[in-house]
């Protein structure tokens, strides 16, 4: 095992980035698939959690904080693919035991929630961009603030600023109640 600098990650040498993935893939995949009980997941959640490293490789100080991101990634990708197991079966279930005319009320509910759904994304799009920008990176992909404020170079407050605002105008074009069940649907929430 040869001895991995993180300023040459830094400066993008894929040289060090193969060698650290060399290093450490089949150590994160097993980790995986001690969670997940699936090699294929498994492989994929560890080549995700180093392409996020890489994405990242600038964020770190150290290389065991580097190498600690990478596990913890890979960890929560794999609890998150066991919870869409979970999800999964409970609806194939619920669906087993739903009478026809019960599936035509799912149908038009999911078709509903969809179209609440797809309505809440065009609204975002309508929002001012510097609140479209930072509601989509804390609320869709949901970045944590502190990187929210660090990749968009403002501060904590500025981002927290720019969430309220762009809620503030969903809540009047959804109203509050239906706002948060739209949220809730997509699992969406304030981090």
């Amino acid at each position: 095992m040869m001895q991995i600098d993180l300023d040459s990650l830094k400066k993008g040498d894929h040289t060090a980035f193969k060698q650290l993935f060399d290093d450490l893939f089949q150590h994160v995949w097993l980790y995986s698939w001690r969670i997940t009980k699936d090699k294929d997941e498994s492989e994929d959640i560890a080549i995700q959690s180093f392409a996020r490293v890489w994405e990242k490789v600038e964020d770190f100080s150290s290389l065991n904080e580097l190498k600690k991101y990478i596990y913890v990634t890979a960890k929560n990708a794999s609890i998150n693919y066991l919870n869409k197991l979970k999800t999964q079966k409970r609806y194939q279930d619920h669906l087993a035991h739903t009478p026809a005319a019960e599936e035509d009320n799912i149908i038009e509910i999911l078709t509903y929630r969809a179209a609440l759904i797809e309505r809440l994304y065009q609204e975002v799009e309508n929002l001012p961009a510097q609140c479209r920008e930072t509601f989509k990176l804390c609320y869709f992909e949901q970045i944590p603030r502190n990187e929210v404020a660090k990749r968009l170079n403002v501060t904590i407050d500025t981002v927290n600023s720019q969430c309220q605002i762009a809620m503030k105008k969903l809540k009047a074009i959804f109203g509050k109640t239906d706002l948060a069940f739209i949220l809730l649907l997509i699992g969406l929430c304030d981090n």
